[in-house]
């Protein structure tokens, strides 16, 4: 299923032309492959080289090879010759040695050059093409010895052409050699007949025909020289139907088309950063039916930048235009509010079938799949807004972002905040949550509150997403109502954990403002995990401290009396809780999170509770 779903965007995208580039599709078409070329060797009629061009482009002070589809071929070790287009060492017969720029030292690769030589008179040798006739001078008539006055006539370095790719041109005429009609159906005759002798029912199209041995390796992270391939048996472990290793792909048919098909379609999804998404060790890909703007939006619905999410900060892992992140914190604001977001976002078609891949490479050689769903783009969308719907929460500061992206989620609850410290399968685990619907991970809300005991940011240990999971994990388990947990809540059937968590931020309140900020360490450096956890044994010693602060604050009564409320809601004849279970110690620190913000809002915007004297709204 998930192979023929490839397969047809693949199909799909063929269809669709670049418009920057009318005469050439976004993917290569079956027997090609993308290829980073560097430099375009420029033939006259008569095999002599006009120059050599430079096809690179500038990006951030690197020259970038420019991206052209060639005939498809591979050299995994040993030496072989691709069909027009190859490196320097094959087509000059020599390689860039020690030495810069123009100076670099010439190599001879002379063999290299014959294999070379020999590939391309046999292909063309009945070809009565004007390319292919210069093509086939070159090779004639090229000496090493021409190679410095080419250069300088070029006014290219030997450093750079000498290492790179090297696509051909026809002086005079436009575009590459590779893409001359006759020189294409030259390659097609020599592709089919390199095709696996193994034929077969494909399990894809379900027509008869060559079977693919190997599929292409795809370029995940983690995966090193040619990537990891998606369908691969290298081990009797993996095969069945009396196939062993060496029967390759005969334990899962995939005709040679298909097997380029699905693989093309899906290195396009995985190089293209608005229908891709990287969380920890795994790369979620989206993609419809049909062509529609969701296409190119549903990631960042999902992982949205944050200039687009409401925050002051521009950073992110992607920067939009001002119009695409008005557009986008449109649709976020309504997703979160339970509205569908506008036609523009569907194409006037909200039950267009959405897929999406999640894959991951664990151990750098095999493709894992982890995530799979097909789904209507109007169910995924609702999703995602239930998603936010659950992470609603007021903000600590008004930099931070309104719509929190996945990955600063998932850098929340890593040890020092570092991403390469996320855990692999809590990624995936919440990943497959919010676009499932399904509950979040059982350890995600464990995971948050080990970060909150563990480390605290700017002497408080939750922090906005963190207090933003925390109630997520809560709202979607049943155990709060997630309308009611958006800002402070003071009513007073709220649950004992949460007004606990909101007296420990009135202490830590009372500290502060008693000391200043130039106390080394606050009772919440000290004792927050131990309050949170054992409120029996915590509370007391603080609750002892409390007159002896109130006793420096002018307007120590209203202190006094918001604990005095607080209080009345915890039953006097049980006490303080000896011990609190896993949800309630994320109520406390929610409880805390909630209160702590409303000390520092204006007086108009602050709980009737919390609302202090003027003269103590500093900070």
């Amino acid at each position: 299923m998930i192979l023929s779903a490839l397969a047809r965007y693949y199909e799909r995208r063929c269809e669709a032309v670049d418009p920057a580039m009318a005469d050439r599709v976004e993917v290569p078409a079956f027997g090609y492959r993308a290829q980073g070329v560097g430099f375009a060797l420029v033939l006259t009629a008569a095999g002599r080289v006009a120059s050599i061009r430079d096809l690179r482009r500038q990006e951030r002070r690197k020259l970038i090879p420019r991206t052209l589809f060639v005939p498809e071929d591979s050299r995994t070790s040993g030496d072989k010759a691709f069909f027009l287009c190859d490196k320097a060492d094959y087509l000059f017969g020599a390689t860039a040695g020690e030495g810069k720029g123009s100076a670099a030292a010439v190599v001879p690769t002379g063999k290299r050059a014959t294999l070379s030589h020999a590939l391309h008179h046999r292909l063309l040798a009945g070809c009565d093409d004007a390319g292919a006739r210069a093509l086939r001078a070159f090779f004639d008539a090229w000496r090493i010895d021409d190679l410095a006055a080419v250069l300088a006539r070029s006014a290219v370095a030997w450093e750079d052409v000498g290492k790179a790719f090297l696509a051909l041109e026809l002086d005079d005429e436009p575009g590459f050699l590779h893409d001359r009609p006759a020189l294409r159906a030259t390659w097609a005759r020599e592709y089919a007949a390199r095709g696996s002798s193994d034929g077969g029912q494909c399990l894809v199209t379900g027509t008869t025909g060559p079977i693919a041995r190997l599929h292409q390796g795809l370029k995940l992270p983690g995966t090193t020289g040619n990537g990891a391939p998606f369908v691969s048996f290298n081990t009797e472990a993996f095969c069945s139907y009396g196939l062993g290793p060496d029967d390759k792909g005969l334990n899962a048919p995939v005709g040679e088309w298909a097997a380029f098909a699905y693989a093309t379609g899906l290195a396009d999804l995985l190089r293209n950063d608005r229908r891709r998404l990287r969380l920890g060790d795994t790369t979620v890909v989206f993609w419809a039916e049909r062509p529609c703007p969701a296409e190119t939006t549903i990631a960042d619905l999902f992982n949205p930048p944050l200039a687009a999410t409401g925050s002051a900060a521009a950073e992110g892992p992607r920067e939009l235009d001002p119009s695409t992140a008005e557009r986008l914190y449109a649709a976020l604001s309504a997703m979160r509010d339970g509205r569908p977001p506008t036609d523009d976002l569907s194409g006037g078609d909200p039950g267009i079938a959405f897929h999406v891949l999640g894959l991951a490479t664990p151990a750098g050689s095999r493709v894992s799949v982890r995530l799979w769903q097909v789904t209507t783009l109007e169910v995924l969308v609702g999703r995602i807004g239930r998603h936010y719907r659950a992470l609603a929460i007021e903000k600590a500061h008004a930099k931070e972002p309104e719509f929190l992206p996945l990955w600063l989620l998932l850098v929340s609850t890593a040890p020092e905040g570092k991403s390469e410290n996320v855990s692999p399968p809590l990624a995936a685990a919440l990943t497959r949550a919010v676009l499932t619907g399904g509950p979040y991970p059982a350890g995600l809300l464990a995971t948050v509150l080990n970060r909150v005991r563990a480390e605290h940011s700017d002497r408080t240990p939750v922090s906005y997403p963190r207090a933003a999971l925390i109630k997520a994990c809560l709202a979607r388990s049943g155990t709060i109502d997630q309308e009611a947990y958006v800002t402070l809540n003071t009513d007073s059937d709220t649950p004992v954990a949460y007004k606990l968590g909101r007296l420990f931020a009135v202490l830590e309140r009372a500290q502060l403002m008693a000391h200043g900020r130039e106390v080394n360490a606050t009772i919440t450096d000290r004792y927050f995990g131990s309050v949170s956890s054992s409120p029996r044994t915590a509370f007391p010693p603080l609750l002892r401290l409390l007159p002896h602060h109130l006793a420096k604050i002018d307007a120590s009564r209203w202190l006094d009396n918001l604990i005095g409320r607080i209080l009345e809601g915890i039953d006097g004849k049980a006490g303080f809780p000896a011990h609190l279970s896993l949800e309630e110690q994320g109520l406390f620190a929610l409880g805390y999170y909630h209160q702590r913000n409303d000390f520092f809002k204006p007086r108009r915007q602050a709980s009737s509770d919390s609302a202090q004297p003027a003269a103590q709204t500093e900070e």
